[in-house]
């Protein structure tokens, strides 16, 4: 983790998420000039984004991100968010369930999963995923 990841999380943390948002970007500046890119940079930009509803750009962060570690489960789960918060469904759908198959462990998509088909009308595929979550939740302590 830079530097700038550390100063990241703890403005985030700490309500400040302009110096957070300035410290993650400078931070994703630097690490497309690596000969090996990180994921986590962009990834850690988008969780933020998302976290401000600044939805586009939380999208193409962790895109970025996804095109260094095209297996980072956390990354498409947060991009599922993203295309929810941008009212593509289909598009969410898809990201929750590829973050679920990549990381057997992680609960969190289930529940977005479930919530989602809920709010569809897809009640038994809402059961499913919500029964899924609370197995994984349990397993794994992964909350949300």
């Amino acid at each position: 983790m830079s530097s700038c990841d550390s100063i990241g999380f703890y403005s985030g943390d700490d309500g400040h998420n302009a110096e957070a948002r300035t410290a993650f970007e400078k931070s994703a500046r630097m690490n497309r000039s690596e000969s090996r890119p990180s994921p986590w940079p962009p990834a850690n930009l988008g969780s933020l984004l998302l976290r401000l509803e600044k939805f586009p750009e939380a999208e193409a962060a962790l895109r970025e991100a996804l095109c260094y570690d095209p297996r980072l489960a956390i990354a498409h789960y947060h991009l599922g968010r993203t295309l929810e918060g941008e009212g593509k469904k289909e598009d969410a759908i898809a990201e929750y369930q590829a973050a679920a198959e990549l990381d057997a462990n992680l609960a969190a998509p289930f529940y977005s999963l479930g919530q989602l088909y809920r709010l569809l009308g897809r009640v038994e595929d809402a059961q499913r995923a919500l029964a899924e979550y609370e197995k994984r939740k349990a397993a794994s302590g992964d909350t949300l």
